[in-house]
């Protein structure tokens, strides 16, 4: 009788918690599911926090540990006076995919996985060039040593450890960076690298060249030394052109564009299809403080201190 009793009363508290627990359970996991948007203009980073949207709507964020904030492209190609594109300004990623991001925390570049709440990598810092690329890359720096990272799925395709330093030349046409092709630093040695080669190494030139490569193209490769001495070689390392006083030489598309003087001591552009033949225009320039080159409609632009002054038409 007893026994009954007890197993009545057993099924009575049963009936009247079992609800309760259940609700006091799903009321918890809602509560860890909110996600309070208190970013208003949803940028990016905000007080120190890093938020995740996706199609408008907040996913995720994270609290930054120290102080956080964009990342900016990092370009040291100066040092080795490289040709690179400077007239870019689009900004460095930030979200990439659904469930990683980019930004700077505690003086590092962060890669972080909102999903695992992880980082996945950091870098000393980043480059990009601050324009439209043909590939989703980055550049990557890191303890003294170059890499760059597809980051449309996060495989590192030049990998780290065996570079000192890598870096793109104004390959850009039309508004698109050529990113499949690089200047590489191995030792005290340079090479091209391609992503398309057939060969293992994806080194172009077999042979290295001993003072940095400041600019390539499919036919010619540019060379420069510390006191600014340019050399237009081909990839089998014979020099062209070699009596013409050069004050910097670029490559822009198939062109060899040299910077020189003319008979009254001006500055002067003078362009070159190819290194064998006789230059095809040549181009007096009044006083400037900035040169750039572009590559546009097949015409090769030039602009001082950041205004066109000529659209050079090219067969």
């Amino acid at each position: 009788m007893n026994d009954k009793k007890t197993l009545y009363t057993i099924l009575v508290l049963l009936v009247i918690f079992a609800p309760m627990g259940i609700y006091g359970t799903i009321k918890h996991f809602n509560q860890e599911e909110i996600i309070i948007d208190d970013n208003p203009n949803k940028e990016f980073i905000l007080n120190n926090k890093v938020y995740l949207y996706q199609n408008g709507s907040l996913i995720k964020t994270y609290s930054c540990v120290s102080d956080c904030t964009k990342v900016t492209t990092s370009i040291d190609d100066n040092t080795y006076n490289i040709n690179y594109y400077t007239r870019g300004e689009e900004e460095a990623p930030t979200i990439i995919g659904t469930d990683y991001a980019l930004f700077m925390e505690n003086e590092k570049v962060n890669l972080f996985n909102f999903t695992t709440e992880k980082s996945l990598f950091t870098f000393d810092s980043i480059k990009t060039y601050n324009v439209k690329h043909s590939s989703p890359i980055i550049i990557t720096k890191a303890d003294g040593f170059s890499a760059v990272m597809d980051i449309s799925n996060l495989k590192v395709i030049i990998p780290s450890k065996t570079f000192t330093f890598i870096g793109i030349p104004n390959r850009v046409t039309d508004g698109i960076l050529d990113t499949t092709k690089f200047i590489v630093q191995k030792d005290s040695n340079w090479y091209v690298y391609d992503l398309n080669s057939e060969n293992e190494d994806k080194l172009v030139n077999k042979l290295p060249f001993r003072v940095p490569i400041v600019d390539f193209n499919d036919n010619y490769v540019i060379t420069a030394n510390q006191v600014g001495n340019y050399t237009i070689n081909d990839y089998d390392q014979n020099s062209y052109l070699e009596n013409i006083n050069k004050r910097k030489v670029y490559l822009i598309n198939k062109y060899i564009v040299i910077l020189t003087y003319n008979e009254l001591n001006e500055e002067s552009l003078v362009i070159y299809e190819d290194a064998l033949s006789d230059a095809i225009y040549n181009l007096n320039l009044p006083t400037y403080e900035k040169l750039d080159l572009d590559y546009e409609n097949n015409n090769i632009m030039v602009y001082l201190d950041d205004n066109l002054y000529q659209s050079i038409v090219l067969n």
